[in-house]
């Protein structure tokens, strides 16, 4: 599926496009979409579906391909399952990230990582800005 990223995010697009015009909302599975999918993939959108606890009148192993997707039922349960694994994925790329990052250079105990264009300005004091107002 990662390979089909691109592809799915414009169908996604086109699916939720034409659904919007739609004036009585239908229940479909569009066929170019499950092109993408494997068979293990439709059992976990299944999953996904029920949160984990699918109930007992579906046995999934015996059952084809056509009857999945009627369990499935609509594109939005798809759309939904891959763009919960999408964030997913995003989620744990920025947690990779920042302990990257927290780990480059740490400054010293006693030393301030403080640049000078964040500190703030030394003000001379109001005796001598005062002097130079007389002169």
């Amino acid at each position: 599926m990662k390979e089909n990223k691109q592809a799915l995010m414009k169908l996604f697009s086109l699916v939720l496009k034409d659904r919007a015009k739609e004036e009585k909302p239908t229940k479909q599975i569009s066929p170019e979409l499950l092109k993408y999918f494997s068979r293990k993939e439709l059992i976990e959108i299944i999953n996904h579906i029920y949160d984990g606890v699918i109930p007992e009148e579906f046995e999934l192993v015996d059952m084809e391909n056509a009857e999945l997707l009627k369990v499935i039922g609509d594109d939005y349960s798809i759309i939904s399952y891959v763009t919960n694994k999408w964030s997913k994925e995003v989620s744990s790329e920025i947690f990779e990230i920042i302990p990257a990052e927290e780990k480059k250079e740490e400054p010293a105990s006693g030393s301030s990582s403080v640049s000078n264009a964040n500190s703030p300005k030394e003000v001379p004091p109001k005796e001598e800005a005062t002097e130079k107002n007389k002169k």
